[in-house]
């Protein structure tokens, strides 16, 4: 009712009350995004995201807010430039940078980072304004000229509800080796394609890391040590390579945070860390029962009930 009401009522504006409408309502809209932004990096700062059990600040946006992958990446994306660059702030304010730009800066930014070139805030700076007011398209091709040798990035987007299509940068030694498979597999057959390979390949690495790292096949031996040291990320050098184990296979290689509201399990096995369940600052031990497998945001956000944000964020951000 209260639609039907706003769509009469602006039946009766004039064109120019219409467009007065159209610029305020725009205006409103990027306040709310920047509103957002300020929100997403608050819960960032407090690692909030872990409280309702998400491992990450990517997959609380999906889940619990409810945006599509694409729009969660790009505010997330938005939000790394806005923490590094406070001065771009009044740009988004303004309309004159978008999402969509700052998530194509960005990614041009971590790129730079990880072939150790990194950009000076002067430098990046110097970027946006370049990009101000500027469409994604235009945007993309200011990048294609900066780095014309760029590898593109992978891209993985769904197509329907049972296929993805996937786009990415193969070296030629990758391509060799799927060309090698599929002619060894395809011996009796007369065509096979690239997916096919993959699958199989898909199912025998599975297959052969399942084994490796299922609870009840562990062994303990020297030649495992280095690898398990590295996997299990500790604050503590007085933890025995065994007693790593032991953690290990109780918790079954995954974080073992359990959300006391709905009793639900975190369960990721991405940057899994041993956490002091009575932290040694209170005189809590490195005995098997104290310790626990979590992985990092719910490690940090131990910390931050325990310590309290302002003694934690320091070493956490």
């Amino acid at each position: 009712m209260k639609d039907q009401t706003e769509i009469l009522r602006l039946k009766e504006l004039c064109n120019t009350e219409l467009f007065k409408e159209a610029k305020d309502s725009v205006q409103a809209e990027t306040n709310a995004t920047l509103r957002v932004l300020y929100i997403l990096k608050e819960i960032e700062r407090r690692r909030a995201f872990a409280e309702k059990n998400y491992p990450s600040l990517y997959e609380f946006c999906i889940e619990y807010l409810g945006y599509k992958k694409g729009a969660a990446y790009r505010r997330i994306a938005a939000l790394k430039a806005l923490k590094d660059l406070p001065e771009i702030e009044d740009k988004i304010k303004s309309g004159r940078l978008d999402l969509m730009t700052l998530t194509q800066a960005q990614s041009y930014f971590s790129q730079k980072q990880r072939h150790h070139e990194p950009l000076a805030k002067e430098q990046k700076l110097e970027i946006l304004n370049t990009l101000e007011n500027k469409s994604s398209r235009e945007s993309e091709e200011f990048f294609l000229k900066l780095s014309p040798q760029e590898i593109p990035q992978e891209k993985l987007r769904p197509i329907n509800s049972e296929t993805f299509e996937l786009r990415i940068a193969l070296p030629k030694v990758v391509q060799q080796k799927i060309e090698k498979l599929k002619m060894l597999m395809g011996a009796n057959k007369s065509h096979l394609e690239t997916i096919d390979a993959l699958n199989e390949a898909l199912d025998i690495a599975i297959q052969s890391y399942e084994k490796k790292y299922k609870a009840s096949e562990l062994k303990v031996s020297a030649t495992k040590v280095p690898a398990l040291g590295k996997i299990l990320k500790t604050h503590s050098q007085y933890i025995s390579v065994h007693t790593k184990r032991r953690i290990w296979r109780r918790d079954q290689g995954q974080c073992s945070f359990i959300d006391p509201l709905n009793n639900h399990q975190c369960g990721s096995r991405f940057r899994l860390e041993i956490d002091h369940i009575t932290p040694k600052a209170l005189g809590g031990t490195n005995d098997f029962t104290n310790l626990r497998l979590v992985c990092r945001a719910h490690n940090q956000f131990a910390a931050i009930k325990e310590f309290g944000m302002q003694k934690m964020e320091r070493f956490i951000n």
